[in-house]
């Protein structure tokens, strides 16, 4: 498996371009954009994509995908909030006329995608709307941690919850499993849990109080 990595100017975020040594399909996660740069990554290495991941709806991980899909129609996976600009109700069709509606995903699931072992992760009915995903024991957790840190969210009950999403995450994979984040460098899983601090510490459960 080759992983590529492409910064995005649409908020300096990463895309990242998964191919396999056997085929000329690939997987692209988080298209911020849709440039020259990751438009060379296809051309060069003569890979197609045939599946776009989704991490989070926001615009820093979708602004390529109309163009991503215009050009090679590829399926394309979100969380179950997922909503981009053209809608799923919308419908953006493709080439051919037919319908390219992203796919909602709901709990841990494993794609039957070509050449990748995939697992999608959510975690419907809490507060953290996104999605991670593990391709071939590589974990892609988008931008809900990043080298040495986490999502910035409200402190109390939502960081808790974020925190114990990843460590369950963590607990599932190798210590070595390596980690491509949306924002900054690469990281391995037991880096983060030796060095972060917010993964070493846990914040206390936050218990909100009844009214009356």
């Amino acid at each position: 498996m080759k992983i590529y990595s492409q910064l995005s100017l649409e908020g300096f975020s990463n895309t990242y371009v998964v191919s396999s040594d056997s085929s000329s399909r690939c997987v692209v996660l988080d298209p911020g954009s849709m440039d020259s740069d990751l438009l060379t990554v296809f051309l060069k290495n003569r890979i197609e994509p045939e599946t776009v991941l989704i991490t989070r709806d926001e615009r820093h991980h979708t602004a390529g995908l109309k163009t991503l899909i215009k050009i090679y129609q590829p399926s394309v996976y979100g969380v179950d909030s997922f909503d981009l600009s053209f809608g799923p109700a919308d419908k953006a069709p493709d080439s051919n006329g037919s319908d390219m509606n992203p796919e909602k995903l709901v709990e841990y699931r494993t794609l039957a995608l070509s050449d990748f072992s995939v697992t999608a992760i959510t975690f419907p009915g809490a507060w953290i709307d996104g999605s991670m995903y593990v391709i071939d024991s590589v974990l892609f957790p988008g931008p809900m941690l990043s080298a040495g840190g986490i999502r910035e969210v409200d402190a109390g009950y939502p960081q808790a919850l974020l925190v114990e999403a990843l460590r369950s995450v963590f607990d599932t994979l190798p210590k070595p499993t390596w980690i491509f984040p949306a924002y900054g460098p690469p990281t391995t899983i037991q880096a983060e849990l030796r060095s972060n601090p917010s993964l070493q510490h846990p914040p206390e459960h936050f218990v909100p109080e009844e009214n009356g």
